[in-house]
């Protein structure tokens, strides 16, 4: 959904914790127009098993939901198709999280830990890379050189290579916050859209989302 939002109206989050949306209602247009019931109910999983299926035509998702197929209904996998996210009038919008990661100050073992994370985000990152089997995509510049391993060898996720090129970070257009990552980890927006969508008045929907973000700055 924010994919899809943001390529409509270009942004997620406004300073000042307020949800800024042209029209809700289009969003519920769209869920009535394209999904059933059963999405309100969604896990991290179900695009996963929504396309292994055979039952869904197209999810918004990491290829996870690609091998999740490939290992579970091959009939279904030689017909997949992986393409671009959709390009709407504000642009073309992926979304990513980053990992951050530190270490404790009272750590014994300080030095060790710091050679630990050089090594998984340094000389090591690329062998995680194959063995995620593509999933992890890198976030430093220097690990994208053509062809990427996995992704760059497979004619299906070769355009995944250049999938940073449309990223755009919790927040955007403004920083990535505390309120704006937090809206992101509570599922604010999506809870939002889905109440609007079980029939709730999109003003009184806006309203209760924005009292949560305004919660969370405290």
């Amino acid at each position: 959904m924010k994919t899809l939002v943001s390529s409509i109206l270009a942004l997620s989050f406004l300073t000042g914790a307020a949800i800024a949306a042209e029209s809700p209602r289009d969003a519920k247009k769209f869920f009535e127009q394209t999904m059933t019931d059963e999405v309100l109910s969604w896990d991290d999983s179900s695009n996963n098993r929504f396309i292994a299926s055979g039952k869904g035509s197209m999810v918004c998702n990491p290829i996870s939901a690609y091998r999740t197929a490939g290992k579970d209904n091959p009939d279904v996998f030689k017909n997949l198709a992986v393409v671009k996210t959709p390009l709407g009038p504000k642009g073309r919008f992926n979304g990513a999280r980053t990992m951050s990661y530190g270490i404790y100050n009272f750590s014994k073992v300080q030095d060790l830990a710091k050679q630990f994370l050089l090594a998984m985000d340094g000389e090591s990152f690329l062998k995680g890379f194959e063995a995620s089997t593509g999933y992890n995509h890198p976030f430093l510049k220097k690990f994208l050189k053509k062809p990427m391993p996995v992704i760059g060898n497979e004619p299906k996720l070769q355009l995944l290579q250049d999938f940073q090129d449309d990223v755009h970070f919790i927040g955007y257009p403004g920083p990535m916050t505390k309120t704006a990552t937090s809206m992101y980890a509570k599922f604010i927006v999506p809870s939002m859209f889905a109440e609007v969508a079980k029939g709730k008045q999109p003003r009184q929907a806006m309203d209760e989302a924005e009292q949560k973000l305004r919660a969370v700055q405290g």
